[in-house]
């Protein structure tokens, strides 16, 4: 257990600074918009969420104790994402005040993580990925 804390600290630091974050009340948040497509909300849920895949699935493929959890690390690290992504939007929901649970917020999670997976992907083969 200390092997995987040690390895994982960064991404369990990161998803606590991610709920504290989700829990602020939505009229202190800025108002970017770009062309009513991209709000700065979006794109702060798209790198937070990205950047806690990369973190994740790395502190996986380093702990050694469980080989299944190395040689499944991305799937684990992308389903722990999507899950703090849904429950943080489930909290905001019921939780939060100036705040609300949004489905396109969730959406915006998921396009992080899928960021996320191919940064880490690039990163950890050390080629591009053809798509």
């Amino acid at each position: 257990m200390i092997q995987f804390l040690r390895y994982n600290k960064v991404t369990i630091v990161f998803s606590v600074i991610i709920i504290i974050l989700c829990g602020f009340p939505g009229d202190k948040m800025p108002s970017l918009d770009f062309m009513g497509l991209l709000s700065f909300d979006k794109l702060a849920h798209m790198f937070c969420f990205g950047t806690l895949a990369v973190f994740a699935a790395g502190g996986l493929v380093k702990y050694l104790h469980f080989s299944f959890l190395r040689k499944h690390a991305l799937s684990w690290a992308i389903a722990y994402s999507v899950f703090l992504g849904g429950a943080t939007e489930v909290a905001q929901a019921l939780l939060t005040i100036n705040r609300t649970g949004d489905w396109i917020d969730f959406m915006a999670d998921c396009i992080g993580i899928m960021i996320g997976a191919v940064v880490f992907l690039t990163i950890y083969t050390r080629q591009p990925l053809k798509i």
